[in-house]
């Protein structure tokens, strides 16, 4: 055989060929996260590690029961503001990450109940040139790699935070996922009022939900917040909430015989209904004369403490004294009306 034989138009070849003496880009592909759509967990999307010197294009199967079911692409631009690859893949020799897109819960018989199941993708190397010679063909030819990944479905997050947003009137739940794997999705946070939220929650990163509290009006409201995942594990968070409740007024009266003011209040509602005291801190307003000026009396507290004495007080003046509370997540209650104590006689 002499070296006439090797010369071969190359020109459609592997980019790294360069005629016979090059060495090709060892080919590989790798899964390097998986995870179901936030808003629709049908759909799952992987992120790939691809390298090749080839132009590829790829299938995907689901693996249950060691049966491979094909699962067809999603037709979409993007995800998260990436693009999602739908055509023929040059890696220009070289390395590319690529998302891919996918909808399986068509394909896949009770596929709500599965807990997890295997995902395998494969992409096929061309080359445009097929040569004379059988040597060429046999060194330029793809090894079609392929990689299998687990898909956990979503884990029930660990709710860690509630805080109350004046500024938007809501109650506001931060969490993080539990688990191992990057992301977790379709986790659905359900309200008593039956609103839905479907949030992602990924590794090391805090989402939110959020509880209207506009209609929570008069009462303190018990709520229940219920995280589900997608296998059925759920966290309840029971909330005690006091945002625009209007507290009892205090009781005030004169002492005459010391000269002081005996102030005290209940953990009610205006329509009677009881507060938790271990749900909530308390403060007192005091004014004299005049109900628009008027001052802190006894500041922010837990104490277990419902009566009090005023002693800096003159008979001849005229006092108010009005309570409010703030709730263990800092929601405050609405003022209760004044209680007046009108001057000595």
């Amino acid at each position: 055989m002499n070296d006439e034989e090797f010369i071969v138009d190359d020109s459609g070849l592997p980019c790294t060929a360069a005629g016979l003496g090059g060495v090709l880009i060892p080919e590989s592909a790798e899964i390097v996260e998986l995870c179901q759509d936030p808003n629709s967990t049908d759909v799952i999307y992987m992120w790939v590690n691809l390298i090749g010197a080839y132009l590829y294009d790829h299938r995907a199967w689901v693996i249950i029961d060691n049966t491979e079911i094909e699962i067809t692409g999603l037709l979409i631009p993007n995800y998260k503001g990436e693009g999602v690859t739908h055509d023929m893949i040059d890696t220009e020799c070289g390395g590319k990450t690529l998302l891919f897109g996918y909808s399986v819960g068509a394909a896949i018989e009770g596929y709500a109940s599965i807990p997890e199941f295997d995902v395998k993708i494969q992409f096929f190397g061309h080359t445009e040139t097929i040569s004379t010679n059988p040597i060429v063909n046999d060194v330029f030819r793809s090894v079609n790699p392929s990689d299998t990944k687990t898909l956990v479905k979503g884990v029930t997050p660990d709710p860690y935070v509630l805080f109350f947003d004046p500024n938007t009137n809501t109650i506001r739940a931060s969490f993080i996922g539990l688990g191992d794997e990057p992301c977790f999705c379709a986790i659905n946070c359900v309200t008593p009022s039956a609103d839905d939220f479907n949030v992602t929650t990924c590794e090391d990163e805090a989402q939110e939900v959020t509880i209207d509290a506009t209609s929570i009006v008069g009462d303190p409201t018990n709520v229940t917040i219920t995280f589900v995942d997608s296998r059925g594990n759920s966290t309840d968070v029971d909330v005690n909430i006091v945002v625009n409740m209007k507290p009892m007024p205090p009781f005030a009266s004169w002492a005459q015989e010391d000269d002081v003011i005996r102030v005290g209040f209940a953990y009610q509602s205006i329509n009677g209904t009881q507060v938790d005291p271990s749900k909530v801190m308390y403060r007192i307003l005091k004014y004299e004369n005049n109900p628009d000026n008027n001052w802190v009396f006894k500041g922010w507290s837990s104490k277990p403490w419902t009566n009090f004495i005023d002693s800096d007080v003159k008979p001849e003046k005229t006092y108010g004294y009005a309570v409010e509370f703030m709730g263990e997540f800092g929601e405050m209650s609405n003022i209760s009306d004044w209680t007046v104590v009108p001057p000595a006689q």
